[in-house]
């Protein structure tokens, strides 16, 4: 697998666990997206997409030269997404 291939899975299992957190959540009484811009199911699924998608995308075509630099945007940007559904999770416990 090439690491653009690689990117795409592993950002979108991390967004994945985010948007089924959320979605839950959300859906639950009295649980709110905190994020204001975030509130909207549409933006929710659009901006995700976006992420994991055009992200490994964009680094392909402008950081070809950096691969280390490429690795740690993603492992940063999976981290917060795998945050966001640690604390996802631990407002669904109540």
């Amino acid at each position: 697998m090439d690491f653009l291939t690689t990117s795409i899975v592993a950002l979108g299992l991390a967004a994945g666990g985010d948007a089924a957190t959320t979605e839950i959540g959300v859906r639950r009484a009295g649980i709110v997206e905190a994020n204001p811009l975030m509130r909207r199911a549409e933006t929710r699924v659009a901006l995700k997409l976006a992420v994991v998608v055009g992200l490994p995308l964009i680094e392909k075509k402008y950081m070809k030269d950096h691969r280390r630099l490429r690795i740690v945007l993603n492992f940063g940007i999976a981290a917060g997404y795998a945050a966001a559904t640690a604390r996802n999770v631990e407002v669904l416990r109540w």
